[in-house]
């Protein structure tokens, strides 16, 4: 399926956010040029933000335990 995912607004410190879902795990991935794999940023995750530390490419992955 697909969700929406949010930044937050410029000028902030940077973080990503999507919709949550209860029983639920989430894995963040991230690359800087697109020609490249995604690596894990973090797994498992039982929330809906992460910090961002710099430019590039996100995505987020989503499990039941």
């Amino acid at each position: 399926s697909v969700f929406a995912l949010e930044l937050s607004a410029p000028g902030a410190p940077g973080e990503l956010r999507w919709p949550f879902a209860a029983e639920r795990l989430y894995t963040t991935y991230f690359t800087t040029n697109m020609a490249e794999p995604f690596r894990p940023l973090a797994t498992d995750l039982a929330t809906n933000r992460l910090p961002l530390e710099s430019g590039g490419y996100y995505r987020i992955g989503v499990r039941q335990p």
